[in-house]
């Protein structure tokens, strides 16, 4: 899926003026534009622009890490250690254990266990085997990390929709010079094979993500709940002499597009997990309206990976960067919410939304009468963006640019929706005149906007998975806000 990059950034936040200064002085004149064009704002919308983020929280350095006290276990002289390998996954783990205190070779361990199988629905069905060999608890000497992925035989655990599987993870390291068990875990699930049978995919990941000098282990597995696909994404860490969960919610994506992804997008150091969801299920309803894919954001806090936000993607409609920049707003990326309010004003490519011809791509209409599309749409949610784009700058003590739009929108009320923007812009600009701060402009905005919805919103129908403001809400700012 394709995003607007991140790089990192910070603002610095300036006291909104009490009133009485020259920056909030209105302007009741409107600008000389002769069109519908913001050509003439000192803060245009550039092609290729990187917005900039907040930081990762908790900012310093990762918690200190305990590693594990250097040791050195028997090396594997011979490829068979004489252990009987049964195709019962609860049982692995005690297998290659055994096998390896032997003097066993792994290698040797896992192709046994992927040789076996049985028999089910006429045919044999063999495991699927993942491996790494990798020093995963900070003391330079490698450990064993293993995924078995089984499917049960149906006779046991029947299942008349899907088949049933089983996945077992276990880490196995060395302690007081001999093998030891160290991490065990065995889920059942509907699970669809993860890999090809060749092992050309794997769910087993080894990285050291948080920059804390102990590698962690990433893992993963599926299960289905039709007709959706859930992928669970766990993140293992050693730590005081055992493994601990690094993720504390937020860690299952609903049809992924790909594999959890491992990238530093903050440029701190640390590595992010993006997780990609699928919403093209559904773009066969016509009542949806457009969808994108979207991309969760998981951030380490330093001492967790934490969901942050959801990247939403890249906007193909002019309304969709309008509601990008609310989001952004209400999770405190406000440069990025800056940048997205400025592209649906400026950028050309953004295409309206028209239900007439988003219905006529289904061959039907919708439920939502197509009647409901307004020609103006287009004029109308730019003067949607400009009273939220004056609500932003205030906030962030951008007078100058904020007193610019101000005069923008004062001099454009052609229409009834425009003067209905204009009007809770100007209570807004005007409460700000009194003496009052953001709260109370914001509030008088809310209010207003509260016994003006139809006019507002009436025309802002873009289907049920874009949800678009609330009349109360359409000024989100307050003076603690951020």
């Amino acid at each position: 899926m394709d995003r607007i990059p991140i790089t990192t950034g910070t603002y610095t936040e300036m006291p909104i003026p009490t009133g009485g200064t020259e920056s909030l002085t209105p302007s009741l004149t409107p600008l000389p534009m002769a069109s519908n064009t913001e050509e003439d704002w000192p803060t245009p919308w550039p092609d290729g622009f990187t917005p900039t983020t907040r930081p990762t929280p908790t900012q310093g350095l990762p918690s200190t890490k305990t590693p594990a006290p250097a040791e050195v276990c028997p090396a594997p002289t011979h490829a068979d250690a004489g252990i009987h390998f049964s195709a019962n996954p609860q049982d692995y783990a005690t297998q290659v254990l055994d096998s390896l205190r032997a003097e066993g070779d792994l290698a040797e361990a896992v192709a046994q266990i992927a040789q076996l199988g049985r028999e089910i629905d006429g045919e044999f069905d063999t495991d699927e085997v993942f491996y790494s060999r990798e020093d995963v608890t900070g003391d330079s000497v490698a450990e064993y990390i293993m995924i078995v992925i089984q499917r049960m035989d149906p006779e046991k655990d029947p299942n008349p929709y899907l088949p049933r599987h089983e996945m077992v993870l276990f880490i196995i390291g060395c302690r007081s010079e001999n093998y030891v068990l160290q991490f065990s875990l065995l889920e059942r699930s509907d699970y669809a094979a993860y890999s090809s049978n060749d092992g050309s995919k794997s769910p087993l990941l080894i990285a050291d993500a948080n920059a804390d000098g102990i590698r962690e282990v990433f893992y993963q597995y599926g299960f289905f709940y039709s007709p959706d696909y859930f992928l669970y994404f766990d993140v293992l860490e050693w730590n005081s002499g055992s493994f601990h969960s690094l993720i504390t919610e937020h860690a299952t994506i609903i049809n992924p597009v790909n594999d959890p992804i491992l990238e530093d997008i903050d440029g701190n150091g640390t590595l992010e997990i993006l997780l990609t969801e699928d919403r093209s299920r559904w773009s066969n309803e016509c009542d949806a309206g457009p969808v994108r894919d979207s991309t969760d954001i998981l951030m380490w806090d330093g001492e967790y990976y934490q969901y942050m936000w959801t990247d939403p993607g890249i906007p193909r409609y002019r309304f969709q960067a309008a509601f990008d920049g609310d989001y952004y707003v209400t999770v405190g990326l406000f440069d990025r919410a800056e940048t997205l309010y400025l592209q649906a004003l400026n950028d050309s490519e953004l295409e309206p939304f028209i239900w007439r011809e988003w219905a006529e791509k289904f061959g039907i209409f919708c439920s939502v009468d197509w009647y409901i599309s307004e020609p103006n749409e287009p004029l109308y949610i730019r003067a949607y963006t400009r009273l939220r784009l004056l609500e932003l700058y205030v906030y962030l003590g951008k007078m100058k640019e904020g007193e610019v739009v101000w005069q923008y929108i004062n001099g454009h009320r052609s229409t009834a929706t425009e003067y209905s923007y204009a009007s809770l812009a100007q209570v807004f600009w005007e409460t700000l005149q009194t003496g009052n701060g953001i709260d109370a402009a914001c509030n008088s905005v809310n209010e207003k906007a509260v016994d003006m919805h139809d006019d507002l919103f009436s025309w802002m129908v873009y289907g049920y998975q874009n949800t678009g403001p609330a009349s109360d809400t359409i000024c989100p700012f307050h003076s603690g806000s951020g």
